[in-house]
C-alpha cells in the first residue's frame, strides 16, 4: 500500500471529522474526538499532517503538533496494525514530522503517551520514556544528527554555562539546577555565539516554570523565566509544552 503524506488543509476537515464520528459511535478505543476542537485549530494554523491512501486518496491518518507542541496522532480504525498486518501509517507520520523537525533545525521531539497504550508505539520510534506518578507517560527524541554546530578555528571563542532551574530559584539563592552544560560558543556574524550543541531541558509538569542562567566567559548575562520576554529576545525558546531550548545567543541583546 503505498501512502502520501503531507500537510493538512482546512478541506480536509470534513473528511477527518467523518470518521472519527464514526469511530465514536461504533465505540473504538483510542479515539480523538473529543478533542477535535484543538485538532481544527491546529489543521488551521497549518500544524497538522495527514496520511493518505494513494490509491484511493482517503485520509487514513493524521497527527498535529509536529512532536514538538501538545498535539494528537490517529490512524483510521482500518488501517491500524496489528498482529495480522502492518500497514505503518503512524510510523510513517512521525518520520515525515523528524525529517520536517530536521530541516527546522528542531533536536529536541517530546510526546505524551495518551493513551498509556500507545508507550510501545513510541518507544518503537526512538523515543524514551519518563514515568511520573499520577500522570501520563512522557517521550522524548533527541535528534542526534542536527545536534552539532560546526565552527571555524579562526572564529572567536567563548565559553558558555547554561543552568536550568525550576521555579523555586527565583526565590531561593540555595536553589541546586536541574541540569547544567558548559559549551563553547563561537562568534558568528559579529552579531550572535552559536553553541557548539544545541541545549535543551525537558519541563516536567508538577515543577513550575523553567528559570534559565546564562553566563558568557564568567558573566551573568540572564537569570529569569525561560518563557520571559528577555529569555526570548537572547535567543531562549519554549515550546507550547514548556520544553526549552537554545543553540545560539544574541549579543545585540547581550550588550544592552
Amino acid at each position: 500500500m503505498q501512502i502520501e503524506i503531507r500537510k493538512a488543509e482546512e478541506s480536509d476537515l470534513n473528511e477527518i471529522h467523518g470518521w472519527l464520528v464514526d469511530h465514536d459511535r461504533k465505540g473504538i478505543r483510542e479515539n480523538f474526538l473529543c478533542n477535535w476542537e484543538v485538532i481544527k485549530r491546529q489543521a488551521q494554523n497549518a500544524d497538522m499532517l495527514i496520511a493518505i491512501e494513494s490509491v484511493t486518496s482517503k485520509i487514513i491518518g493524521f497527527m498535529t503538533g509536529g512532536l514538538i507542541d501538545n498535539g494528537v496522532l490517529q490512524v483510521h480504525n482500518d488501517y491500524r496494525s496489528n498482529s495480522s498486518r502492518s500497514y505503518g501509517v503512524g510510523s510513517k507520520l512521525v518520520k515525515f514530522a523528524c525529517d520536517e523537525a530536521r530541516r527546522n533545525d528542531t533536536p529536541f521531539l517530546w510526546v505524551e503517551c495518551a493513551p498509556s497504550s500507545s508507550e510501545e508505539f513510541w518507544k518503537k520510534q526512538g523515543f524514551t520514556i519518563i514515568r511520573k506518578e499520577r500522570q501520563h507517560p512522557k517521550g522524548y527524541k533527541v535528534l542526534e544528527d542536527v545536534e552539532q554546530t560546526h565552527s571555524n578555528e579562526n572564529q572567536d571563542i567563548s565559553e558558555v554555562v547554561i543552568s536550568f532551574y525550576d521555579q523555586r530559584a527565583l526565590y531561593s539563592a540555595s536553589a541546586e539546577p536541574r541540569k547544567k552544560e558548559s559549551i563553547k560558543a563561537y562568534l558568528y556574524n559579529d552579531s550572535e555565539l552559536k553553541l557548539s550543541k544545541k541545549i535543551y531541558c525537558h519541563r516536567m509538569r508538577t515543577e513550575g516554570d523553567t528559570v534559565i542562567k546564562i553566563e558568557v566567559n564568567g558573566v551573568t548575562k540572564l537569570f529569569g523565566k525561560a518563557k520571559g520576554s528577555e529569555a526570548k529576545e537572547i535567543g531562549v525558546r519554549v515550546t507550547g509544552s514548556g520544553d526549552t531550548r537554545i543553540h545560539k545567543i544574541s549579543l545585540d541583546e547581550l550588550n544592552t
